[in-house]
């Protein structure tokens, strides 16, 4: 990891944060990882494959917030796997930069709450 620099881990940790992504979905161990090709900027969607999601469909995410896509503006690449890293990799970069041990899924978890204090409904 320490050749990794903070800017590889910004793309998974901003979908982590803003649209509610699992680490597992993120990583490098996934098969086949997220790519960037999942992403939709005109549209501003975000499709996650049946072989990700645990769904029988496409699950689409389709209203992230505005930090959210200034983010992935910020490090798009125009193909390739979003996250080159392993979900051990994506906890221990987070432990030792964001200064505090996230328990499993500490992100995805925080986006629940955000999530449900703005639109009063769990329905995704």
């Amino acid at each position: 990891m320490e050749a990794a620099r903070a800017t590889d881990f910004a793309a998974g940790l901003a979908l982590m944060l803003f649209a509610g992504l699992k680490t597992e979905v993120l990583s490098s161990e996934s098969n086949p990882p997220l790519s960037w090709n999942a992403v939709d900027r005109s549209q501003r969607t975000l499709s996650i494959p049946t072989t990700l999601n645990q769904r029988p469909v496409i699950h689409c995410i389709e209203h992230a917030p505005n930090n959210l896509w200034r983010w992935l503006e910020y490090t798009h690449r125009k193909s390739g796997p979003i996250c080159e890293h392993s979900v051990a990799t994506l906890h221990t970069f987070c432990e030792t930069h964001v200064k505090r041990a996230l328990s499993k899924n500490a992100l995805r978890d925080s986006f629940i709450v955000h999530y449900l204090a703005l639109k009063k409904d769990l329905t995704l």
